[in-house]
């Protein structure tokens, strides 16, 4: 089974962090906790790339608690470049949590 490139990036997340070396539960609830947050990282993001225009448009597609499917669809067709500013957004996100993780590290060091 092919994974879709958000949950390839989640599952890269945490291995990096070192999540992935526990119980298949908790590597789930981390799994999920992650994603959530990925997913919603790129939904503010992408509507900041939104033509004025197609925003009442987008609003009314989350009012109607449509899948990621129609959502990406969506997105791909008003957003120039929409698999480069996809690509740019994670690695923003790689970053942001990179540098969560040092500042943990260095937390836990001086306790």
């Amino acid at each position: 089974m092919d994974q879709n490139p958000i949950d390839q990036f989640v599952d890269q997340l945490l291995e990096q962090a070192g999540l992935t070396n526990t119980t298949p539960e908790k590597k789930e609830e981390y799994r999920q906790n992650m994603l959530k947050l990925v997913q919603q990282k790129l939904g503010i993001e992408m509507m900041k790339l939104l033509p004025e225009s197609a925003v009442d448009q987008f609003v009314e597609l989350a009012e109607q608690e449509q899948d990621s499917q129609v959502l990406l669809q969506f997105f791909q067709s008003h957003i120039p470049n929409f698999e480069t500013s996809v690509q740019g957004i994670l690695a923003g996100c790689e970053e942001d949590f990179k540098h969560t993780l040092q500042q943990f590290a260095s937390f836990s060091q001086g306790s």
